[in-house]
């Protein structure tokens, strides 16, 4: 059904129910702010860490914080 819609507006990527999942998640983060511990609930996950990562973001906030102490 993802797929469909994707090439229903011309996005011929590799898009599935996990890219819309992924997607969801990092807009409720980086655009309104849920909190860790709700998204964590969300997607039912053990840790902070795991979410994080799941989310693309652990990386980047190593990154920032190495940044921000130098």
């Amino acid at each position: 059904m993802i797929k469909d819609w994707c090439k229903a507006v011309g996005n011929e990527g590799n898009f599935c129910g996990h890219t819309a999942r992924k997607t969801f998640v990092r807009v409720q983060y980086d655009e309104f702010g849920t909190s860790l511990p709700v998204l964590m609930t969300i997607l039912n996950h053990s840790s902070e860490r795991i979410t994080l990562g799941y989310m693309g973001r652990l990386t980047e906030d190593v990154e920032q914080a190495y940044s921000n102490a130098i």
